[in-house]
């Protein structure tokens, strides 16, 4: 193995594993949290709970980061060299690192509400795998189909490069976007004042993007940390002080709550 590989081989395994790291605090986190006001009742294993855990075991610590790790290799040895121009690049290494972690945050969400919009509409079966949960809890941030994580990670490395964004920055910014990614799943009866709901994504507004039985609130907050980005493509939908009756998708045939099932569902006839 050339040294230049070998080197960023051992530089993204740390990666991973702090990665990891971060993962498992996060968890513990959320596991307290949703003790405190939960939505709803919902136990702590079943046989939909063991699944989630098992695919989020698989994309976290597998998946994942052999992902971006070749994504990263194609695109700084290949595609970087047909799209070297990085165009903000002076302007924001110029900015302060908090304002560049925080830009990068919004053009994040920016990208995420682009990649969902794009699964609803091509990836539906894919996609379908997410929104097959009938109990919403932040394990449900995990319950992603491995190709879509791998459409995330294409989506991600050119837009933010190309943009300008340091890799240092970028990842900080993906750590906020990945721990408000199961904050918003998170089950916890919470919903913020006034405009402030347009401003930080919250699991209130983000419950009506899993509705099943709500047809209105098909398609709508696809953002996860900026709502205001809905309310300015017109997919926002968060009527006050109400939740939705059920969870999961109508008119999709059966999921069967396991890793294979989960994982052969998007190939399934219906």
């Amino acid at each position: 193995m050339p040294h230049g590989y070998y080197q960023m081989l051992m530089e993204f395994t740390t990666d991973a594993m702090l990665f990891v790291i971060q993962t498992m605090l996060c968890v513990l986190l959320f596991l307290v949290v949703e003790r405190i006001r939960p939505i709803q009742n919902i136990p702590l294993v079943n046989k939909e709970k063991i699944a989630e855990f098992s695919l989020m075991v698989v994309n976290t610590i597998f998946l994942q980061p052999f992902f971006y790790f070749v994504v990263l290799i194609a695109f700084t040895h290949t595609l970087k060299e047909l799209i070297p121009h990085q165009i903000f690049d002076a302007q924001i290494q110029n900015f302060p690192y908090i304002l560049q972690i925080l830009l990068g945050a919004l053009l994040l969400d920016l990208k995420v509400y682009i990649r969902h919009r794009f699964t609803h509409n091509f990836m539906w079966r894919t996609h379908a795998v997410h929104h097959s949960a009938t109990d919403i809890s932040w394990l449900t941030g995990f319950r992603l189909h491995p190709s879509e994580l791998l459409i995330d990670v294409i989506f991600t490395v050119p837009f933010m490069h190309v943009l300008g964004f340091s890799g240092e920055s970028i990842a900080q910014a993906t750590l906020i976007m990945f721990a408000f990614n199961l904050f918003t799943h998170t089950n916890i009866n919470l919903e913020y004042p006034g405009l402030l709901r347009y401003i930080i994504g919250s699991p209130n507004v983000h419950r009506w993007h899993h509705a099943k039985l709500e047809k209105q609130a098909y398609d709508k907050n696809f953002s996860v940390i900026f709502p205001f980005i809905d309310l300015a493509f017109g997919s926002f939908y968060h009527p006050k002080g109400k939740l939705p009756q059920e969870y999961g998708v109508l008119s999709e045939a059966p999921i069967n709550h396991s890793l294979r099932g989960y994982l052969g569902y998007p190939f399934r006839k219906i």
